[in-house]
């Protein structure tokens, strides 16, 4: 069964960044991450399920600087590995996020 995607605002007309796309925009880190998001300021992004392993260096997941757009960024059941996990100022003024049953375990995050 699909689970219905939660709705903290509702934003009209906003389009979905999927998975995949998001995923390959994130690896080419904060720069292109947040140009991408200044030429795209209304999407929601769909983080449901991913395992951020991958994007681990030096035992540290780093979100720190990036800016979301505006919608729903939904990390649904994702899997964050046992490493520091920073979301220091990030600009989340804009978007309405989900950690709804993601795993952090073992994780050491920090949001500031």
């Amino acid at each position: 069964m699909k689970r219905k995607q939660p709705r903290i605002r509702s934003y009209e007309g906003v389009s979905e960044l999927d998975t995949e796309a998001a995923l390959k925009l994130l690896s080419k880190g904060r720069k292109s991450w947040n140009a991408w998001v200044n030429e795209n300021p209304r999407f929601d992004i769909n983080f449901s399920g991913v395992d951020f392993a991958d994007f681990v260096e030096d035992d540290l997941l780093d979100f720190s600087g990036f800016i979301f757009p505006e919608g729903n960024i939904d990390f649904y059941k994702a899997k964050f590995p046992d490493c520091k996990i920073c979301f220091s100022d990030v600009d989340l003024s804009r978007a309405s996020i989900s950690f709804e049953e993601a795993d952090f375990t073992g994780g050491d995050l920090t949001f500031g």
